[in-house]
């Protein structure tokens, strides 16, 4: 798996997203001229985005590592970051 580079791949391209949503709100906070419900809006936006590529990454490494369950004495440190 590693040779193939299948997180690799993975982990650029939601570190690309991040960087790109972040370099988008500078860029408009800098350039335009907007009021505090715009702003409060495009931040917002921005942490729903990020959450969304957080979520599906850590989706993929479920998926490519297996559940919890097996992840042997690591499990607790799982199950004390969910919920």
């Amino acid at each position: 798996m590693w040779d193939r580079q299948v997180l690799g791949r993975n982990w650029v391209r939601y570190q690309t997203m991040a960087a790109a949503s972040l370099q988008s709100v500078r860029v408009m906070l800098r350039t335009r001229t907007l009021t505090t419900t715009e702003r409060v809006r495009l931040f917002v936006a921005l942490r729903d985005q990020l959450g969304r590529s957080v979520q599906s990454a850590g989706t993929a490494l479920v998926q490519f590592f297996r559940p919890a369950e097996s992840a042997g004495p690591y499990a607790v440190v799982s199950s004390t970051t969910e919920g």
